[in-house]
């Protein structure tokens, strides 16, 4: 018995590998006696021609083996790529395929041949016999009917429709995420959403106790002689922000404009906090990281949250 690692990736839309073949050995280390290959996931195209591919190790004695093998190709294009400019889709973010066991059984009923999910990222399983791989991909158009925005425009003119500088550039930023493809995207669409948030955000002055012990602060940070000058500058550049609210504050407090409102089951000001939390777990390199799940589903009530404070006075227009 023999086990196979197969690792489905995906290259942007304006970056290919420059290989007319239709499989590319790949190198091994000098005492294995494995086959590792590139191919496009379409066994019939070049490499050139596509942006699905495959790396194809054969041969592993043990499914720990190929395991393994598959995370150190892995690793190892990670690298490759970085040094090479090429960003690619490993399927971190991906879901593990649409089929439920009972439908690739049906399959294999169908085809007479070993059915298993294509799975976009590292799967390992016994070679022989070769397998057929199934693919799930749902397909969404969501369709505005014409009269829904005739009726909007409507009631905006009986209102005070006008949009000041922030919130057009929050709605470039929620427009922004809009057109990003779900999967890899997911962390990319949210951070885009919280940088919304964060153009809709203006934070008020403190209260004058406050504003009072602060400048104490800065009065002893200037008098200081033992503090090297630019770490002075530093330090009295953070201390002028502490004149003004946190980001978080500020934040909680734009989120009453939707008061009575649900996000994922919690009120507005604690649906910002979470998704302002996961936004900072993404961007600032914590070592365990966001569950994919957890950031899709978040990503998705960001959306109407970010949506719903840009809707102003037509936040209760029935759409």
């Amino acid at each position: 018995m023999s086990f196979t690692f197969r690792l489905r990736f995906i290259l942007p839309s304006d970056r290919n590998i420059g290989v007319d073949d239709t499989e590319l050995r790949l190198p091994i280390s000098a005492e294995n006696r494995e086959t590792v290959y590139l191919r496009a996931r379409l066994k019939d195209d070049s490499i050139r021609d596509s942006h699905d591919l495959l790396v194809v190790g054969i041969g592993y004695q043990t499914s720990e083996n190929a395991s393994e093998a598959g995370n150190f190709y892995r690793d190892s294009l990670t690298r490759v790529f970085a040094r090479l400019f090429i960003g690619a889709d490993f399927g971190d973010q991906a879901g593990t395929g649409g089929f439920t066991e009972m439908g690739l059984r049906w399959l294999e009923g169908q085809t007479g041949s070993r059915v298993l999910k294509d799975i976009h990222g590292l799967t390992v399983f016994e070679t022989d016999p070769q397998p057929r791989f199934a693919e799930a991909k749902p397909s969404f158009l969501i369709t505005t009917p014409g009269h829904s925005i005739t009726k909007a425009l409507q009631a905006s003119f009986a209102t005070n429709i006008k949009v000041l500088d922030r919130e057009r550039r929050a709605y470039n930023f929620y427009s922004g995420a809009s057109f990003m493809p779900p999967g890899i995207a997911d962390p990319a669409r949210l951070i885009l959403l919280t940088m919304a948030l964060e153009a809709l955000i203006e934070p008020t002055k403190r209260n004058a106790k406050v504003i009072a012990h602060v400048d104490e602060l800065l009065t002893i940070t200037k008098q200081s002689t033992s503090i090297p000058q630019n770490e002075k500058d530093s330090l009295l550049g953070s201390l002028e922000w502490l004149h003004y609210e946190s980001i978080g504050q500020a934040g909680r407090r734009l989120a009453q404009n939707l008061a009575h409102r649900k996000y994922n089951n919690m009120d507005p000001q604690d649906f910002f906090t979470y998704c302002y939390a996961i936004r900072s777990k993404l961007v600032h390199g914590r070592s365990k990281q966001p569950d994919p799940a957890e950031i899709r589903t978040a990503s998705g009530e960001l959306t109407r949250f970010v949506a719903d404070l840009l809707s102003g006075s037509l936040l209760e227009f029935q759409v």
